[in-house]
């Protein structure tokens, strides 16, 4: 693996654990608004 790749792969790991964080937080802002109401 060239520096190059592992750089693109860690990248891609983190830009997707932050849409999976987003994903999780507006999934309970969700649930919150619903069992409000």
């Amino acid at each position: 693996m060239t520096r190059a790749s592992v750089a693109a792969t860690a990248r891609d790991a983190v830009s997707l654990d932050v849409l999976l964080a987003v994903d999780a937080s507006a999934a309970r802002a969700v649930t919150r608004t619903l069992i409000r109401t």
